[in-house]
């Protein structure tokens, strides 16, 4: 954004005073440009390592993810991480994201790369068992990370039991 300042002044006050040629108490003003600038409004925010899980992911499918242009600006390089010791299930894939946001945030950022590449069998979740993970995993397999999630209105418990007592209290209610 360009703002313009007046840089001189015009005649004093008193020879506004005389009209009759208004032209002789004008100067000519010359305009200066002035360049302000914004601040970052990321910059107010606070940054968060988020972890992605591909566990469950294709291979074919993750630099659709990685390499997108609102998520490629976030990912931390070199920790790409394929490695069998990092979590129970074989084959663990995660990426490691330094994101200007909430969790909820870079979800549906997620959830919005998905839908725009037409990626509609796959869902995001957050780990339970890791701070500050989300796993994407294919609808059905949500219970293999031991989540579970009520058929009314989508609320995440650890156990079966949990999710069973929850869902009796729909009916009542």
């Amino acid at each position: 954004m360009i703002l313009f300042i007046l840089t001189e002044r015009t005649s004093s006050v008193t020879d506004f005073h005389n009209f009759s040629n208004p032209s002789r108490h004008l100067k000519p003003i010359r305009l200066q440009p002035t360049f302000i600038i914004q601040e970052n409004q990321q910059a107010n925010k606070k940054t968060m390592r988020i972890q992605v899980d591909f566990s469950f992911f294709p291979n074919n499918l993750i630099p659709i993810i990685t390499d997108s242009v609102e998520l490629k600006q976030f990912l931390i390089e070199g920790n790409f991480i394929t490695d069998d010791s990092v979590s129970d299930t074989n084959n663990s894939k995660t990426a490691i994201f330094e994101f200007h946001g909430s969790l909820k945030d870079f979800e549906s950022l997620l959830r919005s790369i998905l839908a725009k590449n037409s990626i509609e069998e796959y869902t995001i979740t957050q780990d339970m068992e890791r701070e500050n993970t989300i796993a994407i995993l294919r609808s059905g397999d949500l219970e293999q990370l031991k989540i579970f999630v009520c058929d009314f209105c989508s609320a995440v418990f650890h156990s079966e039991d949990e999710k069973y007592i929850h869902q009796r209290a729909h009916y009542f209610y």
